[in-house]
C-alpha cells in the first residue's frame, strides 16, 4: 500500500512483476524501513543494537531495529508510524482514516499549520516577519527560526505542532526501550534546531528512568540512505535463501 503516490497502490505484486521484467530475483523492501536499514549500517545508528527511525517528508514514516535487526512485522507493515486515528484533529488522512499524526506533523502540512496558529496566537509576530512570505516551507522556516535566534513564538508554536508526534515517540520509548531515536527525511534538513525541539518535547513527556539514557539523532546519509539499506536488505536476504 502506498497512498502518497498518485492514484496510490493498493495490493500490488512489485515483486512478482520485477522478477517477470527482469528475469532476477527481487527484494521488496518499504523505502522508510530501507533507510532506516542504512542508516543502522553506515549511518547515525551505527554504533546501536535499537532504535527509532522517523522519516518526516510527504507523510510520516517509520522503522524499528532491535538488536541489530530490522523489525518488519507478521505482515510487512510494521513501522506506520503516520497512521492509526488515534489522535484529536479530526482531519481525514490519505490512508483512509481521520485523526492520523500524518496528516499534521508532516514535513509538508506544518508550514501551513505554522502560520495559522501564528496568526491566531502572535498576530504582531505573525505580520513582522512572516505576512509576506509566499510558499514556506520546512528550510525557509528554519532558516527565519535561526536567523531570529529561536524565538519564543515560533518556538512555541512548533512545539504545539509536534505535540502529537512527540506522544508517540514518547510511547514508543516506554513500549520498546531504545537506544537512539533517529529523525530523517526533508523534514529533518532543518538540523539541529528542529533536533532540539523533539529532544526538548518528547523528554518532557518521559518518565524519570528514560529522560537521560535515549539519545536523539538527525540522520547522516540523507538521500543515499535507502539504497544503502536496500542493498545491505537484498544481501542478506539474498544469503538466507541460497
Amino acid at each position: 500500500m502506498a497512498p502518497n503516490i498518485e492514484n496510490g497502490w493498493f495490493n500490488y505484486d512489485l515483486k512478482t512483476e520485477a522478477e517477470f521484467l527482469f528475469k532476477k530475483p527481487v527484494y521488496v523492501i518499504n523505502d522508510v524501513n530501507a533507510a532506516a536499514l542504512g542508516e543502522y549500517r553506515k549511518g547515525s545508528g551505527l554504533v546501536y543494537k535499537s532504535g527509532l527511525f522517523y522519516w518526516l517528508g510527504i507523510g510520516i514514516g517509520g522503522a524499528i531495529i532491535c538488536d541489530g535487526k530490522l523489525i518488519s512485522g507478521s505482515h510487512g507493515f510494521a513501522g506506520e508510524f503516520g497512521h492509526g486515528g488515534s489522535n484529536n484533529h479530526n482531519l481525514k488522512c490519505n490512508c483512509g482514516l481521520n485523526n492520523c499524526i500524518e496528516k499534521v506533523c508532516s514535513a509538508t502540512t506544518i508550514p501551513n499549520s505554522l502560520l495559522t496558529i501564528l496568526k491566531n496566537k502572535y498576530s504582531e509576530f505573525y505580520n513582522k516577519h512572516f505576512s509576506n512570505i509566499k510558499d514556506l516551507d520546512m528550510k525557509l522556516l528554519f532558516e527565519i527560526y535561526n536567523n531570529l535566534n529561536k524565538p519564543i513564538e515560533l518556538k512555541n508554536s512548533l512545539l504545539e505542532i509536534y505535540d502529537e508526534l512527540f506522544n508517540h515517540i514518547s510511547l514508543l520509548i516506554h513500549a520498546l526501550d531504545p537506544e537512539v531515536v533517529v529523525i530523517g527525511g526533508g523534514g529533518s534538513l532543518a538540523g539541529n534546531n528542529l533536533l532540539e525541539l523533539f529532544q526538548l518535547g518528547v523528554k518532557n513527556k518521559l518518565t524519570d528512568s528514560y529522560k537521560d539514557i535515549v539519545d536523539f539523532k538527525l540522520a547522516l546519509l540523507k538521500n543515499d540512505a535507502g539504497m544503502i539499506g536496500a542493498a545491505f536488505y537484498a544481501l542478506e536476504q539474498s544469503l538466507k535463501t541460497n
